[in-house]
C-alpha cells in the first residue's frame, strides 16, 4: 500500500476493509487525500476478486469508519470473451450498485467511477455506463484491430 500511494491517487481495487483501512492508516499519516474504487465481482467468477454484489451495501456502511479512504465509484472485470456482448450484464449490474448506492447517499461517497470494460468490450462497458475502461492490449500489441 506504501508504495502505491507515493505514485497513485487513485486506486481500482478495493475489496476488503482490511485493505481500506491499511488506505485510510496510510493516507492519514502522510496527509494524502487517497480516492478507491470498489472490486465487485460481478461475475461470480471465482476466478476474479472483488465483493459479492450483496456485500456492496453493508461494506459502504462498514467503511464510514475510514473516511480517509474517500470511495469514489466501483470497477469490475468482465470475463474473458472475444465477444464484445458477453459481459453487457456484469456491466448493467455494477452500473445498478452504483445507483444503489447513490440512493443510499452514504457521507462521504459518490460514484463519481464507474471502471469497467477492457479492449474486447468497452464499448459495451461504455454503453452500460462506463467513464474508466482498460484498452491495453490495443495499445501495446500492435497487431491488434479494433
Amino acid at each position: 500500500v506504501k508504495a502505491a500511494l507515493d505514485m497513485f491517487s487513485l486506486i481500482h481495487s478495493v475489496d476488503s476493509l482490511r485493505l481500506l483501512a491499511e488506505i485510510a492508516r496510510r493516507s492519514e499519516e502522510q496527509a494524502l487525500r487517497i480516492e478507491v474504487l470498489i472490486q465487485v465481482n460481478t461475475t461470480r467468477e471465482t476466478s476474479k476478486y472483488g465483493l459479492d454484489a450483496e456485500a456492496l451495501l453493508p461494506f459502504i456502511a462498514d467503511a464510514q469508519a475510514y473516511p480517509a479512504a474517500n470511495i469514489v465509484g466501483l470497477m469490475t472485470m468482465g470475463q474473458f470473451s472475444p465477444s464484445p456482448d458477453t459481459n453487457r450484464p456484469a456491466f448493467a449490474l455494477l452500473r445498478a450498485l452504483a445507483e444503489k448506492v447513490e440512493a443510499e447517499q452514504f457521507p462521504g461517497v459518490t460514484m463519481q467511477y464507474l471502471s469497467m470494460g477492457m479492449t474486447n468490450d468497452f464499448e459495451a462497458a461504455i454503453e452500460e455506463g462506463a467513464n474508466l475502461v482498460r484498452i491495453g492490449r490495443a495499445i501495446f500489441e500492435p497487431s491488434m484491430s479494433t
